[in-house]
């Protein structure tokens, strides 16, 4: 499960905790108040997810498809 953003180790949990203590809803309001997302950005879509969601754990994709492996782009 995905839970957190790794670089800064800020769980989505506590993330979700400052939104809504602050009233937050969208990503750069949220960055105003504590450091996520600024390396990688890999954690960006699940904490933007999370703010739309309220949820705070994401599956784990265990393959990404390459490209050229799609039979809709390459059959």
């Amino acid at each position: 499960m995905v839970d957190r953003c790794i670089c800064f180790s800020k769980t989505f949990q506590e993330l979700k905790s400052i939104a809504e203590r602050h009233s937050l809803s969208d990503l750069s309001a949220l960055q105003q108040f504590v450091e996520f997302g600024e390396r990688c950005s890999l954690c960006m879509p699940y904490v933007e997810r999370m703010l739309q969601t309220g949820q705070t754990s994401f599956p784990l994709r265990s393959r990404v498809a390459h490209p050229f492996e799609d039979p809709e782009l390459f059959g």
